[in-house]
């Protein structure tokens, strides 16, 4: 057994590292109790999800985990705060470990909100989606899904998805 984090130990039963081990070590940090009877109370976000994604060019600094209410304040972790329906994220295989991550839309909308590098965004946009009105569609749907009050997100949302094949 290996400390992994904070009140998180890996068994090692002859598996490699994995390039996402840190990422998956603080979802579970967060999460404390994975279940599959209920949604989450943390999934991971941003850049950390765009890095499980493989789109895109952004390196999170920290892992970046979302929670719908603020649960967590960990140092060692960028944590956001923010709505989770149950369109917005989805279980992907990371590490041999059922992780919850969000979409490909969710992720740039996320990065949008948070003021990301377009041109990364953009990159994130283009890796995702196989055209521009495929990106326009569930980005929006997306943006609207995380703000009651999203005009102004959506309309930069859509203006980066749509430039991203203008690059």
């Amino acid at each position: 057994m290996r400390r992994a984090r904070h009140g998180v130990y890996a068994v090692a039963l002859g598996r490699a590292d994995h390039p996402h081990d840190d990422v998956v070590s603080a979802w579970l940090a967060v999460e404390q109790l994975p279940s599959t009877d209920r949604p989450p109370r943390a999934v991971v976000s941003h850049a950390s999800a765009a890095a499980i994604h493989a789109i895109g060019t952004a390196l999170p600094e920290r892992p970046e985990i979302t929670q719908a209410r603020q649960g967590s304040r960990r140092q060692d972790l960028c944590i956001h705060v923010a709505p989770l329906g149950p369109d917005d994220w989805e279980v992907l295989e990371v590490g041999g470990l059922g992780v919850p991550v969000t979409t490909p839309a969710r992720t740039v909308v996320d990065l949008v909100a948070a003021g990301d590098d377009p041109d990364h965004i953009a990159r994130a946009v283009r890796d995702a989606f196989p055209d521009a009105g495929v990106a326009a569609a569930a980005v929006e749907r997306a943006a609207r899904a995380r703000r009651r009050r999203s005009d102004p997100l959506v309309a930069e949302a859509l203006e980066i998805a749509m430039a991203a094949w203008e690059t």
